[in-house]
C-alpha cells in the first residue's frame, strides 16, 4: 500500500522537540517555563501539529487515519506529561517559597528578640556603671545612670558631679524636704521622664548655689510648693535648661533666684498662684510657655537682658506680664486673653513697673476688666512699644494715653481698639521711629 508522507520533516522536528523536552526535565536542567512562555509553547505545538494533520489529509492516503490517531497519542501524552511535570515543579516551587516566607518570619522574630536584649543590656550596663535602681529615698555619690523601677516614696539628693537621673515614667512623692536636691555647685546633672508630688508644703527640684549645666526636662509636677528653683543668691546659678515640664496646682511653676542664661522652653503653668518668676537675673529665655489661670504668669523683678518669646497668659486673676524695676527685657510676639482681676484698677495684660530700655513687640492684649498696655507714668521711661495690639481692655487698652506727663518712652505703630484702623498710632515727645 502506497501513501505519500508529508512533512516529514516537521513531525520529525516535533518528536525531537518532545524528546528533548521530556530529556531535559527528566535530567532537570532544564530552564523553568513560566506560564506565559508555556502557553506560547503549547500554541505554536498546536498550530504545527495542525498544520500536518491537513497536509495529511489532503493526500488522501489510506493509512492517514492511523498515522493521526498514533501522532495525536503521542503528542497528547507528551502534553500531559509536560502539564503534569509542570504543576510538580510548581507545588515544589510554592512549598519552597512557603518554608523560605516562615524561615524568614523566625528569622525577624529572633532578630527582635535579640534587639529587646540588648536594649535591656545597654540599659543593665548603664546602671551597673552607678549600682542600683533607686528604690527608696537617697543621696547619689558616684557619678552614673540612675533609675526608678516603680512608684517610689522618698526623697533624693544629688550631691556629685555627671548624673542622668531618669524617672522612667514613675512618680516620685515626698513631703519632708524637697523632693529632688541638687546640691551646690555641681554639673553635668539631667533630671528627666517622670513625675514629682509633694504635699504642697516642698519643692519639687531644688538647684542650690553655683550649679551650671543643669537640665530639667519632660517632668510633671503636682502640689508643689515651687515646682522648680534654682537658688542661687548666694552664687549664680547659669547655663542650665528647662524643658517640656508642666506644673500643677502648684504655688509657682518655675522660680528663678540669681540666675543667668537659663533657658525654659515649652512649659505649661496651670492653676499656680504664680506661673514663671524671676528674680534679680539676667539673660534669661522663655520660649513658647504658657501659664493658665494663674495671679500672675510672667514676672521679671531687678533683672534686665531677658526675652519671653511666644508665651501666652490665659485667664490670669491679676497680671499677665510684669516688669518691675526691669533694664533692656523684652516680650516679643506674646498672647495676653482674659486678665480678670478682681480690682479692675489693679489688673494687667502688661504693665512695666517702671522699666527702662524694654522692648513690647509684636504682642496682642485683649479682654482685660483693667488696663492691657500700662507703663506707669513719670518713672518708666526711654522704653519702645512697637506694633503691639490691644483691644476690648475695660479700663484703656494704652495707659497713659494722652494729657499726662510722659518720660522718654516711644510708641510706634501700636494700634488701640480698632487695630486695623490706618490713623496715626499714639505717639509721645516726638521721639517715634519711622519704620520698623
Amino acid at each position: 500500500m502506497k501513501f505519500k508522507v508529508v512533512s516529514l520533516k516537521k513531525i520529525l522536528l516535533l518528536q525531537v522537540v518532545l524528546f528533548s523536552f521530556f530529556l531535559c526535565t527528566d535530567a532537570k536542567v532544564c530552564v523553568d517555563f513560566s506560564s506565559k512562555s508555556l502557553l506560547a509553547f503549547l500554541n505554536g505545538l498546536q498550530e504545527n501539529t495542525n498544520a500536518s494533520f491537513e497536509e495529511i489529509e489532503s493526500s488522501g492516503s489510506a493509512g492517514a487515519n492511523s498515522i493521526i490517531d498514533e501522532l495525536s497519542d503521542v503528542i497528547w501524552e507528551g502534553t500531559e506529561t509536560i502539564i503534569e511535570t509542570i504543576n510538580i515543579n510548581t507545588k515544589n516551587q510554592t512549598d519552597a517559597v512557603a518554608d523560605r516566607t516562615e524561615s524568614v518570619i523566625d528569622e525577624l522574630q529572633m532578630l527582635e528578640t535579640v534587639v529587646e536584649g540588648l536594649d535591656q543590656l545597654v540599659i543593665d550596663r548603664n546602671l551597673s556603671k552607678s549600682g542600683n535602681f533607686i528604690t527608696t529615698g537617697t543621696t547619689i555619690t558616684s557619678g552614673g545612670y540612675y533609675s526608678l523601677r516603680e512608684t517610689t516614696t522618698g526623697c533624693i539628693t544629688v550631691a556629685v558631679n555627671d548624673v542622668i537621673l531618669d524617672l522612667g515614667g514613675f512618680t516620685l512623692y515626698c513631703e519632708v524636704a524637697p523632693v529632688i536636691t541638687v546640691n551646690s555647685g555641681l554639673k553635668n546633672v539631667e533630671i528627666k521622664n517622670g513625675k514629682i508630688k509633694s504635699d504642697g508644703s516642698q519643692h519639687g527640684i531644688l538647684v542650690n548655689n553655683s550649679c551650671s549645666l543643669v537640665a530639667i526636662k519632660q517632668m510633671k509636677f503636682f502640689s508643689c510648693d515651687k515646682a522648680i528653683e534654682c537658688d542661687g543668691l548666694a552664687s549664680e546659678i547659669k547655663n542650665c535648661k528647662i524643658k517640656h515640664c508642666d506644673f500643677y496646682n502648684c504655688s509657682c511653676g518655675v522660680a528663678l533666684n540669681r540666675t543667668s542664661r537659663i533657658v525654659v522652653e515649652s512649659c505649661n503653668s496651670c492653676v499656680c498662684q504664680s506661673g514663671f518668676l524671676q528674680e534679680n537675673s539676667d539673660f534669661n529665655v522663655y520660649k513658647s510657655c504658657k501659664a493658665f489661670g494663674a495671679n500672675a504668669s510672667f514676672v521679671s523683678q531687678v533683672g534686665g537682658g531677658s526675652l519671653f518669646f511666644e508665651c501666652v497668659s490665659l485667664g490670669a486673676k491679676g497680671v499677665g506680664f510684669a516688669f518691675e524695676n526691669e533694664g533692656f527685657s523684652k516680650i516679643v510676639r506674646c498672647l495676653v486673653n482674659q486678665t480678670i482681676g478682681a480690682v479692675a484698677l489693679s489688673t494687667w495684660g502688661i504693665i512695666i513697673n517702671p522699666g527702662v530700655g524694654c522692648v513690647l513687640e509684636c504682642n496682642e492684649v485683649l479682654n482685660s476688666n483693667g488696663y492691657g498696655i500700662y507703663l506707669r507714668q513719670d518713672i518708666a521711661e526711654d522704653n519702645l512699644l512697637l506694633r503691639n495690639v490691644a483691644y476690648n481692655n475695660a479700663v484703656a487698652n494704652f495707659f497713659p494715653k494722652t494729657g499726662v506727663t510722659f518720660i522718654r518712652n516711644i510708641y510706634d505703630y501700636d494700634h488701640d481698639g480698632n487695630f486695623f484702623a490706618t490713623t496715626d498710632p499714639n505717639r509721645y515727645d516726638n521721639l517715634d521711629v519711622l519704620a520698623c
